[in-house]
């Protein structure tokens, strides 16, 4: 038995199934207990989905994938003996877990070989995850029996199957198909093509090598007739030099001709703006004097400036003297003794209100009325008083105040005759100063003068550009002068460098350059033809460098040589294996196959109660049947549920003789003995139950009697409802 045991099943997301666990299960027989629909073959389906991939989605195929997540979950496997012991510790346990078959199974690389990596998916879905459809074949079962014997020996093929293979192969050495490329008569077609192609490729060789020869000649010309060009392009060069020379001198000297014109006329306008200055007087005039004249001229407007600011305040103070002399008369004028005529009109109105209050009070005999009369009579009096006592003193004081004002103004008027007396003076010293400095024309005229000074200045400025540019333009046309008596004794040795006399024209010139062209493009048309044809030399060469053929074909040819050879020691190598797989082929045929058919054959007359005693294979592997007078049957022949039971007591002959083979992995019946009857589903129930002594063994039904059955002939049977 194997060392772990399938102890739970989590299904995270599958068909129906969301977070779901089912177990614990034991490591003897289980079976879990369903109605329809309830799920038993989503579980028989998840534990192969895990630990062998999802199956892809095929037409109308259920696989299980729920609408709105990832098929997802785990298989939890625990050792045995902690089983038994009932004490779990670290490392007892084993989980491989699988969400998307990109990723694979989800596991420790040591896990994961303890479970499945002696066993591929095609073996466990035939032997171990047992259908109703499933037990109605087994496909080959001479195969199916020789993969689980070989690999619980330790081999990866059964002798058998390695023989038939060693025999294809020493087949291919003989064959003439072309796939068979390392056959006998296919290596000596290739040898034969390949000597061929190797003489043409010589011959080819041949015609490089003279044109190689071709091409070495010609480049030995073209470097003589670049020499020849080389030498002509210098003449021409020198002949283009001397004639851009010629030309551009005589350009130069015309220029400086020009230049030279230009000059004299501007010397000569600058001769007359200079005499121009002179004639008006105020051009000899120097800097020195400028600056002089310039300060006398500052400090004349800085006193002219005063005596202004003066003159003008004596005015203004006698302007405003004469009009408050004005009008301190007028005022005088206006207090003159004139009785005011609404102040007596007040006193006769209080007297005749007096009287009349007095008159109204004797009358009526009021005391308050009379003395309200002379209440009245009083205040007339009392104003008649004061109008006498006021208008006289009012009277002189506006006398004293105009003859006041008189004597002010008279006395500002001095001060404003003194200031222009002041004035007159100032203008003629700077109408003396600016004479002296011979600016009489802008006679006393401050502003006239600086205008005449800045003229003098630009005139002198004016004349002393003129000198400049004269004397430029006498230096540029003695410079030209220069340049043009050298450029015509380059000329001279330019002409003497080009074989020319001295007084050649440019017309002798012209000719010899011309008949150096023409020879220039004759070697010119030479050496293009010699490069044409080189290049198409060298095109040709170069791919002949490239071309490996027969580098190639040499290689190629050693190469089926040796390839004959590894042929020759290779076919040696099989026809001895051969007779060695041919003895081994024997010994596992008297050995190993007889076990498992001798064990199906137990299980198929405990199964059929003794109806049929034997199962055994014909001469070429097929399975046959024996009833209990012993004729062989095809399993076609037999009925349904005959075939089935055969099927089953291989099945299970082949796990008990190879335990070791999957020994962890639970083996799955889901509903196998819907077409067994009462006796014979009996004797499968005790074939499952021998078989889980062995291995796991997970048995899902929906028929109560099936679980009673099974509990009934194991006590340890573990019972689980879905």
């Amino acid at each position: 038995m194997g060392k772990f045991y399938l102890k739970r099943i989590h299904m995270q997301a599958f068909g129906r199934f969301f977070d779901t666990t089912i177990g614990p299960f034991t490591p003897g027989l289980n079976v879990v207990y369903g109605k329809n629909e309830a799920g038993k073959t989503t579980t028989s389906a998840f534990i192969r989905g895990v630990l062998f991939g999802w199956e892809d989605a095929r037409g109308s195929k259920n696989v299980y994938k729920p609408a709105s997540a990832e098929r997802a979950g785990a298989l939890i496997f625990e050792k045995r003996k902690a089983a038994l012991s009932g004490k779990t510790k670290t490392g007892d346990t084993v989980e491989l877990s699988r969400v998307r078959n990109v990723d694979g199974l989800q596991a420790k690389p040591e896990d994961a070989a303890r479970i499945v990596d002696d066993i591929d998916k095609d073996t466990y879905g035939t032997v171990f995850a047992l259908t109703s459809d499933e037990l109605r074949g087994l496909g080959d079962a001479g195969d199916m029996t020789s993969r689980l014997l070989t690999a619980g020996s330790g081999t990866e093929v059964s002798p058998a199957a390695a023989l038939a293979a060693i025999d294809a192969r020493i087949a291919t050495y003989t064959s003439r198909a072309a796939a068979a490329t390392h056959s006998f008569p296919n290596l000596k077609k290739q040898l034969d093509a390949c000597r061929a192609q190797l003489a043409e490729a010589r011959e080819e060789s041949d015609r490089f090598k003279d044109e190689d020869r071709e091409r070495r000649d010609l480049t030995r010309r073209r470097h003589s007739v670049a020499l020849d060009l080389a030498e002509a392009n210098a003449r021409i060069e020198a002949l283009a030099a001397l004639k851009a020379d010629i030309d551009r001198l005589s350009g130069q000297e015309n220029e400086a001709l020009r230049l030279r014109d230009e000059a004299q006329r501007e010397m000569d306008a600058a001769e007359a703006a200079a005499q121009a200055a002179i004639n008006a007087g105020a051009a000899r005039m120097t800097a020195a004097d400028e600056a002089a004249i310039r300060d006398a001229i500052e400090r004349e407007q800085a006193a002219q400036a005063r005596i202004s600011h003066r003159l003008e305040a004596a005015q203004d103070d006698f302007s405003d003297a004469r009009a408050r002399y004005t009008a301190t008369q007028d005022k005088s004028e206006a207090s003159s003794p004139k009785r005011p005529a609404l102040p007596a009109i007040a006193v006769i109105a209080l007297a005749i209100a007096g009287a009349a209050w007095v008159l109204a009070g004797s009358r009526m005999e009021s005391m308050a009325a009379c003395i309200v009369g002379f209440v009245c009579m009083a205040a007339a009096v009392v104003l008649a008083v004061a109008m006498a006592a006021g208008l006289r003193p009012k009277a002189a004081a506006s006398r004293d105040a105009a003859e006041a004002a008189r004597r002010d103004m008279l006395e500002k008027k001095s001060v404003l005759e003194s200031r222009e007396t002041e004035a007159l003076e100032q203008d003629m010293r700077i109408e003396a100063v600016l004479k002296s400095a011979g600016l009489s024309e802008a006679g006393r005229s401050l502003r006239r003068a600086i205008e005449l000074v800045d003229a003098a200045r630009a005139a002198r400025v004016a004349r002393e550009a003129a000198v400049s540019r004269l004397q430029e333009a006498t230096a540029r046309r003695d410079a030209f002068a220069r340049s043009a008596e050298e450029c015509r004794a380059r000329q001279l040795e330019c002409l003497e460098e080009c074989g020319f006399n001295s007084d050649a024209s440019p017309a002798e010139v012209e000719a010899q350059a011309a008949s150096a062209d023409q020879k220039r493009a004759a070697l010119t048309e030479q050496l293009e033809a010699c490069n044409r044809r080189i290049g198409e030399l060298n095109q040709i060469l170069a791919a002949a460098e490239r071309d490996t053929d027969l580098d190639l074909l040499k290689t190629e040819r050693a190469q089926i040589v040796t390839r004959q050879h590894e042929s020759g020691v290779e076919l040696a190598r099989l026809l001895l294996a051969r007779r060695m797989m041919e003895q081994a082929v024997r010994t596992w045929e008297g050995e190993s196959q007889p076990e498992v058919y001798a064990r199906a054959s137990e299980l198929m007359a405990l199964m059929t109660d003794g109806a049929w005693g034997a199962v055994r294979a014909d001469e070429s592997g097929a399975v046959r049947a024996v009833d209990a007078i012993g004729r062989a049957w095809e399993p076609r022949l037999l009925s349904l549920g005959t075939c089935q039971q055969l099927y089953l007591a291989l099945r299970i002959a082949l796990l008990e003789c190879v335990e070791q083979v999957g020994a962890s992995l639970p083996v799955l019946a889901d509903d196998i003995l819907v077409n067994f009857d009462d006796d014979r589903r009996r004797g499968a129930v005790r074939a499952l139950v021998e078989l889980a002594q062995k291995r796991q063994v997970i048995v899902f039904t929906c028929h109560k009697e099936v679980v009673d059955l099974m509990g009934s002939y194991a006590k340890d049977c573990k019972i689980l409802g879905l």
